[in-house]
């Protein structure tokens, strides 16, 4: 192989390489069920049990989040966060809030008679109509696993002054 081959071939490997981690890096930033198994067992530096919050998962300047499931109306929507984000079809919904204004937001699938792989539940939340409220700081403990879906994950919610073993 000449030198210029050699070359040619080095770069495009490079490049494919470049765009392998482009994608996976946009994959864990605008899903959150990826970033909660990706980032959040990374947060807990393989201790267990493994306890976090979203802020160590989720940077940015947000105080909490409301969490719609597929079945919130518009009018829920609208009447919790405001007119500033359309109803999704078929997925659930994840406002990142600053108070009262809307800083991001994010859509993911959800199962609909069976769990998606790899989605994440909420345990212990009080759900109010089809959406609930998780403080930025709250603390979690990570469940591997969830009814009917190995590959989920489970976290719940600890409440304050509550040991987790």
């Amino acid at each position: 192989m000449t030198r210029q081959c050699k070359l040619a071939w080095t770069l495009g490997s490079l490049g494919a390489i470049a765009v392998t981690l482009a994608t996976i890096d946009w994959h864990i930033n605008h899903s959150f069920s990826t970033a909660i198994r990706w980032k959040g067992e990374r947060a807990c530096r393989f201790v267990m049990p493994c306890v976090f919050n979203l802020g160590q998962v989720f940077p940015g300047d947000w105080d909490h989040i409301v969490v719609f499931d597929m079945a919130a109306s518009q009018e829920e929507i609208d009447s919790t966060v405001g007119t500033g984000i359309k109803r999704p079809d078929n997925l659930r919904l994840i406002v990142f809030m600053k108070g009262s204004r809307i800083v991001r937001s994010i859509t993911e699938h959800q199962g609909i008679e069976h769990p998606e792989p790899g989605e994440v539940f909420f345990g212990r939340v009080s759900i109010t109509q089809n959406h609930f409220s998780i403080d930025r700081n709250a603390n979690f403990v990570l469940a591997k696993g969830a009814p009917s879906c190995e590959e989920c994950r489970s976290l719940e919610l600890i409440r304050p002054g509550e040991v987790v073993e």
